[in-house]
């Protein structure tokens, strides 16, 4: 997986939220949510585990 992914998931595995993680890479919030769904679907494909979805509020 790029860089780009790697990046977006350390700060999700900090417990960053979308649009605090889109704050420190300077991308958009939607960005990272894409970014956070290849990931989940990645993990899923290779590893046979599912990554939590987005907590709702």
């Amino acid at each position: 997986m790029s860089s780009i992914y790697v990046e977006v998931f350390e700060l999700w595995a900090q417990g960053l939220t979308e649009a605090e993680s889109a704050a420190v890479l300077k991308i958009l919030p939607n960005t990272v949510k894409s970014r956070r769904n290849k990931i989940r679907k990645v993990v899923r494909e290779r590893l046979g585990v599912s990554l939590p979805p987005k907590k709702r509020k």
